[in-house]
């Protein structure tokens, strides 16, 4: 992902600096043309590299990493996202295509792209919501969203070590799917506490790894720095 991304920079840093931006954009948007036109043909040539290469996740992942990305450099981009009127659109959208997935009508379907449109706005949906809570919360909620933000990479590297299943759960769904239908609402609710639950077990390790500054370099790759902590005991 990063060295496609890199790809992208470089030949971007060649163009004259008056159309570098335009060049950069140009260039990210064949970029996310070429992943999924590279999945197929790796699909249909060489299995095995397509899995070395770890390329259904490239495919899933990349067109977020670039939306990131392009956010952060390109502050009129966010701007454009944070207008009332486009991310009530986008939130009207991504419900309306999650009712469509669940009941089975309307326009969406699941096999649409792979569900990229449904994850896109969902994506920006999100980000809406966390601005608008940032800009409307009182100072110490907005640090404790600041910390989860400072924490989003060492979260992420953690998580995949408190993963696990839960067989009561799925067997009281599949029980209670004939007599009440949709389960929507339940399975939000057991996704939300079980992401709730993994997130409190990272932060309490990430808590006691920072308390060794070679394990904290080795698994976190710099030196965290204690004024942007959070004190959970306020």
């Amino acid at each position: 992902m990063f060295l496609l991304f890199w790809g992208v920079r470089f030949l971007a840093s060649l163009l004259p600096s008056k159309l570098q931006a335009e060049g950069e954009i140009v260039l990210a948007l064949l970029s996310l043309l070429f992943v999924p036109m590279m999945k197929e043909h790796l699909l249909s040539t060489d299995i095995e590299l397509y899995k070395m290469l770890s390329w259904e996740k490239m495919d899933y992942l990349y067109h977020f990493f670039i939306i990131g990305y392009f956010f952060r450099r390109y502050p009129k981009f966010a701007d454009f996202f944070k207008r009332d009127e486009v991310w009530g659109i986008t939130a009207l959208l991504y419900f309306y295509f999650m009712w469509s997935l669940m009941q089975g009508k309307g326009v969406y379907r699941p096999e649409m792209s792979d569900g990229m449109q449904i994850s896109l706005l969902g994506v920006l949906t999100a980000w809406g919501i966390v601005h608008r809570l940032v800009t409307n919360s009182s100072s110490k909620v907005n640090q404790l969203l600041a910390y989860f933000g400072r924490e989003s990479r060492s979260i992420y590297f953690m998580h995949f070590f408190f993963l696990f299943s839960i067989p009561t759960a799925g067997d009281y769904l599949r029980e209670l799917r004939p007599r009440v239908g949709n389960l929507f609402s339940i399975e939000v609710l057991f996704s939300v506490l079980y992401g709730a639950w993994v997130i409190v077990l990272c932060l309490v390790v990430i808590r006691i790894i920072r308390k060794n500054t070679l394990l904290e370099l080795i698994c976190f790759g710099k030196k965290n720095n204690p004024k942007q902590g959070y004190d959970l005991s306020k």
